[in-house]
């Protein structure tokens, strides 16, 4: 694709990513197993009846999954629980032929969250806990069925004593880990069931997981790589590269090592199982994406150099490795994320690496303000704010691809 069609490319390309966004977000789901422990009739006095001609009776073998939203917000609330309000937007328990999921049209569907409990004590015990809620339906309506209107409730509440299941409070944990207490139940008008579980509870991740954990750790050697490769050229006197042939030959290196990094990442999500959002038919526009970006970041950081000036040089150049730095530190921040989300953890390592540019950008400002350069480009703030709208668009790009 040619330097003069590049700027449309490029605003098309983040213009689709924009719309895109709201189409699929960080979800993890839990799968779990066990058995039911007891069903109790109230309202239908043949639920238990209606329940076991569908293979579901106490002793039956449950299989079960739920997933959250893991970018959800958490607030804390009384007694140091941290929760997570309308995080939860998968559920089922599937027994036999019977079946409860949620409804997300319910009149209820606004009591839905997780509560998750770090190290609490109560009664002079102290445990980890975690605790989902959300409105469902039966089959049937066996349990949920009801006057005037039709509602079920999904519980699952973990427990472990002593606490070391955890040791946060963020929204997507192990459930595999709360051992002291299993049980879920799902009632309504009609009834109750209420499960232990027995097995599983192992964080199953996005299957695109695997994919965009590794596209992103390729953008992260991309960025560095050239980030800090045109931070030497920076340096430079312009008769060292005349003709731009080295600049050239450096994007072209980084953007045919991070093709072949990027269809290894696909290759590999499919061979486990996963998929892959941005798939290998889409590497030219990934590519150009980051190359893009990545030139669009060095033009706003070298504009108005004066290349005579040695000094100016050298700031320019130490501006563009102190971007490669940060740059690395984002992108492998979001690759870690995207194979166990942690909005806490993300936030801090963002902070940390913005905070180490800012020291950067200021010492380099510092030394050559002192030696009399004159520079009128982007402070910091404005330097660290464009890198993250650019990190930002090619994380959403691993989310949800091309449009």
């Amino acid at each position: 694709m040619s330097r003069v069609a590049r700027q449309p490319f490029l605003a098309a390309l983040v213009a689709s990513v924009a719309l895109a966004g709201a189409a699929r977000a960080g979800e993890v789901t839990t799968n779990l197993t066990g058995e039911v422990v007891s069903i109790i009739a109230t309202g239908n006095p043949d639920a238990a009846a209606q329940l076991a001609a569908l293979g579901a009776e106490v002793g039956s073998k449950v299989t079960a999954h739920v997933t959250v939203e893991s970018t959800t917000p958490g607030v804390v609330i009384p007694f140091g629980f941290m929760e997570y309000a309308l995080a939860v937007t998968d559920i089922a328990f599937v027994i036999g032929s019977w079946e409860a999921h949620i409804d997300p049209d319910s009149i209820f569907a606004t009591v839905n969250f997780v509560q998750v409990g770090d190290n609490l004590e109560k009664g002079g015990f102290e445990f980890d806990s975690w605790s989902a809620v959300a409105q469902g339906l039966d089959t049937d309506n066996i349990l949920s069925a009801g006057t005037p209107t039709t509602f079920g409730n999904f519980l699952l509440d973990f427990v472990q004593l002593p606490p070391n299941a955890s040791s946060n409070d963020g929204l997507v944990q192990d459930l595999s880990k709360y051992k002291s207490s299993r049980l879920g139940t799902f009632g309504g008008p009609g009834g109750v069931v209420t499960v232990v579980f027995d097995g599983g509870g192992g964080v199953v991740t996005d299957p695109t997981a695997i994919a965009r954990q590794l596209q992103l750790k390729a953008a992260a050697k991309l960025g560095r790589s050239v980030f800090k490769g045109l931070g030497k050229l920076a340096g430079k006197p312009p008769e060292a590269d005349p003709f731009g042939a080295a600049k050239e030959k450096l994007i072209q290196d980084a953007s045919d090592l991070f093709g072949i990094k990027f269809v290894a990442a696909v290759n590999k999500a499919l061979e486990k199982g996963g998929t892959a959002p941005l798939g290998a038919s889409d590497k030219e526009a990934a590519t150009e994406f980051l190359v893009m970006g990545v030139e669009q970041q060095s033009d706003a950081l070298t504009k108005g150099v004066d290349t005579a000036n040695p000094d100016d040089r050298v700031l320019r150049s130490k501006l563009l490795k102190a971007v490669a730095a940060e740059s690395k530190s984002d992108f492998t921040a979001h690759a870690k994320d995207a194979k166990k989300p942690d909005q806490d953890k993300l936030a801090d390592k963002l902070a940390k690496s913005r905070a180490v540019l800012a020291k950067a950008v200021g010492k380099a400002l510092d030394k050559a303000e002192a030696k009399g350069v004159v520079y009128d480009g982007p402070a910091a703030d404005a330097i660290s704010d464009a890198l993250t709208t650019f990190v930002d668009g090619f994380v959403e790009l691993t989310k949800n691809g091309v449009e």
